[in-house]
């Protein structure tokens, strides 16, 4: 085995050392490939894994530790200067055949430096019976890649607050059984971290190969792919959160779960979700296909929030598992659903994996609302270009301005109180806000779309702590921001980084620019209730769910419409003056 070298000492990232594996597997000439890496405290989630649902990341801001996404699949890990990580790069062979000889030959070097270890499972590595080793896989243009961690002094502290477990987990095992699971190998051995590398590699590698300083920025070149905003965050669905406001002779009244731009998540959380407000044996969505039977899911009864009153948001760029939570709350008359009609993303696939580590998807069934809706959108066999533009034509129609311009090809439905609700795709909401598209230009939507918002927030927080620092709520911060030109700065470093300045639209877009920059360093100082209050302080459907809440109509009536028209348009010209308001966090989509 070849160990691969750098030229210098320097302190590097995370997604320096994923780039480096990439690079190694493509231009050097070696059968197989190792080398050991040490970073600053970091959190890295695997390529199929959302951040927020693995990640404190409240706790990673508030102490300095970064967060990377991988290309391999597998759980999210902790990484310091208290452990090693390693990674071993060969030439293309199956999953199993890679791991086998990763792990075999680990066990192997342990043992000759006097480490008693065993294998557990496929890629777990144990010491008296606790887990000191774990990895992740992927291939690359012929190559596999297997990267994993060699717990030494590790700081447990910091890795059990950073690495945030399941709810589920979290109830039943609790933070201890994380530490339970896992050994140091400080404990079982003599041998410092260093001599523990140094005698690693003796036993592993028979050579080496040092890299170039050429090699390094052609590795940098890789990195900036790993560093990007849109690649580690990109494609997390948003936050589903609740906003609680106190209503004079009526108390507290919560909640509402913002379903806006979620691409949705899986099942099982949908209904677990739903089943949090349904009386028992409510019907929440159910399965059907050609070849699949009718699989019903049904509310048990024992969901926490079932009297309260509740309002569920959505837009286009809702779908798929947000698109079942909204049709069931709807069909149920659970909830009032506000916003526009979602995307009609409604099938369900099951997953086929190949040996090489790719996958595809087939799809088996459709998803249905309780009132036999079709979720799904409809598609004409050989005409793919209709269906991959239907937002676009969505919007040149006018749907997202104007509720008349809303065209139901389906037929028409009834909820559990008779009304009228219609199928053809997607979810249309009870309650109408149109899309404002005041100060909307293509120099917004590619600064907001390409990650560059994220990452100059990122590089400004971290460049400019100690002043934000001394802003400890969001009035003082936003009125200290306002006044620091954040729109002006962005344009210079989305310049640098390949969006064109345009100063026309600049000007039209200020307002969106500002408000979306400044949001991103308030969540990277503050917390996401401070982040959600900032955003909710000019947002119109947030309004129309405030006054909903206030009019008390929070739970449907049968409608009086003998026509069955379904939407009604929001009227948002209205003011609570100082009435208090306050967010929570409720739920993750």
């Amino acid at each position: 085995m070849t160990y691969i070298e750098l030229p210098d000492h320097g302190q590097r990232d995370v997604s320096f050392y994923l780039s480096m594996e990439e690079y190694v597997a493509h231009h050097v000439d070696a059968a197989d490939c190792f080398f050991m890496w040490q970073v600053e405290p970091s959190v890295i989630f695997g390529r199929n894994q959302v951040a927020e649902a693995e990640v404190n990341l409240d706790y990673c801001r508030r102490h300095g530790i970064r967060t990377f996404r991988r290309k391999s699949g597998g759980g999210c890990v902790y990484a310091d200067m208290g452990n090693v990580m390693m990674s071993y790069v060969t030439r293309g062979e199956s999953v199993g055949f890679t791991y086998n000889k990763y792990v075999t030959t680990l066990l192997l070097a342990f043992r000759r430096i006097g480490i008693n270890a065993t294998a557990s499972g496929r890629n777990d590595i144990l010491v008296d019976g606790g887990k000191v080793s774990g990895s992740a896989f992927y291939q690359t243009h012929g190559h596999s890649i297997v990267h994993g961690t060699l717990l030494y002094d590790t700081d447990m502290d910091n890795m059990t607050s950073a690495i945030t477990p399941p709810s589920d987990k979290l109830q039943s095992k609790g933070v201890g059984s994380v530490r339970s699971r896992i050994t140091l190998l400080k404990d079982h051995t003599d041998l410092s971290l260093g001599q523990l590398k140094d005698a690693l590699r003796r036993q592993l590698c028979d050579g080496s190969v040092t890299l170039t300083p050429a090699d390094i920025r052609s590795i940098e070149a890789i990195e900036a792919e790993y560093m990007s905003a849109n690649f580690i965050f990109g494609k997390n669905p948003p936050y589903t959160v609740a906003r609680k406001q106190r209503i004079e002779g009526v108390g507290t009244v919560e909640a509402r779960i913002d379903l806006r731009g979620n691409t949705g998540g899986y099942l099982a959380s949908a209904v677990q979700m739903i089943n949090e407000f349904l009386p028992k044996d409510r019907l929440i969505v159910y399965t059907q296909g050609r070849k699949s039977p009718r699989q019903e899911y049904r509310s048990d009864g024992r969901g926490s929030y079932q009297h309260i009153p509740l309002v569920v948001l959505i837009d286009e760029g809702s779908a798929s598992a947000s698109e079942i939570f909204a049709g069931a709350i709807q069909d149920n008359d659970r909830g009032t659903i506000i916003g526009r009609r979602s995307f009609g993303k409604g099938l369900v696939q099951q997953p086929i994996a190949f040996n090489d580590g790719s996958m595809i998807r087939l799809t088996v069934a459709r998803y249905y609302t309780p009132s036999g809706r079709c979720i799904q959108k409809p598609y004409t066999a050989g005409d793919e270009q209709s269906y991959e533009a239907d937002l676009l034509s969505r919007y040149k129609h006018g749907e997202f301005f104007s509720q008349d311009s809303i065209k139901h090809s389906g037929p028409a439905y009834h909820t559990s109180i008779g009304r009228t609700v219609y199928g053809g795709g997607g979810i249309t909401p009870d309650l109408f806000v149109p899309e404002d598209t005041t100060g909307m230009t293509s120099y917004y939507k590619e600064a907001s779309m390409s990650g560059l918002i994220i990452q100059f927030a990122y590089n400004y927080t971290d460049d400019n702590r100690p002043k934000l620092s001394e802003y400890k709520d969001i009035d003082e911060l936003s009125a200290y921001l306002n006044k620091q030109n954040t729109v002006e700065k962005f344009v210079r470093f989305a310049a640098d980084n390949g969006l064109r300045r345009r100063n026309l639209m600049i000007r039209k877009s200020h307002k969106l620019l500002e408000r979306f920059i400044n949001s991103r360093i308030i969540y990277n100082m503050l917390d996401e209730e401070d982040w959600i209050e900032y955003l909710n302080q000019d947002d119109p459907t947030i309004d129309a769910t405030l006054k909903v809440f206030s009019e008390g109509k929070a739970f449907p009536e049968p409608s009086a419409d003998k026509k069955g028209k379904q939407t009604a348009k929001a009227d948002i010209a209205y003011s609570y003056g100082d009435t208090h308001k306050t967010y929570t966090m409720v739920a993750y989509a």
